[in-house]
């Protein structure tokens, strides 16, 4: 099977803290990345995710929290397991936050490397609305 390797990245006029606690804080997590958030981000720790509705939580190993720099996480998604580098970096007054999802084994879906775009391109949405104090713009299910 043919593997993924997607990278993505926004700039957000925040403080580099700042852009880490919002990827890094379980409550921080609710409001932008899923509704459901519960566990430990913590290096060897674990978090259940999940939209409104969702049949079963997703489950998030974390393994690597290296503050304020970096967040990386073992993610099961589309039945395949996957690798997800989160990097925050200063840039110019700014915040560069990128993400780096990698699966060795692509998801059998068609379009899997499409959706692993959205996904994060809605993410990172989120995270800039909620970042610049306002509203996600769309939660998934």
């Amino acid at each position: 099977m043919a593997e993924i390797d997607h990278s993505y990245s926004i700039t957000v006029d925040a403080a580099p803290g700042k852009a880490f606690a919002a990827i890094s804080e379980v409550a921080a997590l609710r409001i932008w990345f899923a509704e459901e958030c519960e566990g430990e981000v913590r290096q060897g720790g674990v978090l259940a995710i999940a939209g409104r509705g969702a049949v079963r939580p997703a489950k998030l190993s974390v393994k690597v929290l290296d503050a304020p720099r970096a967040l990386a996480f073992d993610w099961r998604v589309l039945d395949r397991d996957s690798h997800v580098e989160l990097t925050v970096t200063p840039v110019e007054g700014k915040t560069k936050i990128a993400v780096r999802h990698r699966f060795q084994n692509a998801p059998a879906e068609p379009r899997a490397k499409h959706f692993i775009d959205d996904l994060w391109r809605l993410h990172f949405t989120n995270l800039n609305a909620y970042l610049d104090g306002g509203k996600p713009a769309l939660m998934l299910d």
